[in-house]
């Protein structure tokens, strides 16, 4: 198992926070769930929070890991208090927009940001393997660097991880 760079946190905060535009899926649940032991995770998305269908499939999306959902201004009082609590949490966010606007509201997201599938569309460009972003989403990248935090791509544990300079220095 690889997990590059992954510094230690000696503050409260998640002790995983993961972009993925699939949310939660089977490489977040039987993978990084067991790499970081966990009390449940929060899933901070404004299309799927307003939307009680998907809310409620992603809720039990977890298989035995406890789902929480919250839209982004539920997440500025919910996403605060699971980084204080002495329980670890999971973020997990699908896009590096939302971690920005958490950081902005006072939400301690870890020092640690991985990034997962981001898939090519009209707008996004390839970046790195399954990940394409588009311009608001590698500024979002760039800010969330400059504050020192450790962005890094990485699919599943067992791959190589790459940091956000390395892959930006191609």
């Amino acid at each position: 198992m690889c997990i590059m760079g992954i510094k230690e946190v000696v503050y409260m905060s998640f002790v995983f926070t993961r972009i993925d535009d699939r949310a939660i899926h089977g490489q977040t649940v039987t993978a990084w769930s067991k790499v970081f032991q966990n009390n449940g995770i929060l899933l901070v998305d404004d299309a799927i929070a307003h939307d009680p269908i998907m809310k409620n499939i992603y809720k039990n999306a977890g298989v035995g890991i406890k789902v929480y959902v919250y839209s982004n201004e539920e997440a500025y009082i919910k996403a605060a208090q699971a980084a204080e609590s002495a329980k670890p949490y999971l973020l997990i966010v699908r896009s590096p927009l939302t971690l920005i606007n958490l950081i902005k509201n006072g939400v301690n997201i870890g020092e640690n940001i991985n990034i997962g599938n981001l898939p090519l569309n009209d707008s996004r460009r390839p970046i790195h393997g399954f990940i394409a972003m588009n311009d608001q989403e590698i500024e979002a990248c760039n800010y969330l660097d400059s504050l020192n935090l450790n962005v890094y791509f990485q699919d599943i544990p067992a791959n190589k991880a790459f940091t956000w300079k390395q892959i930006m220095a191609k």
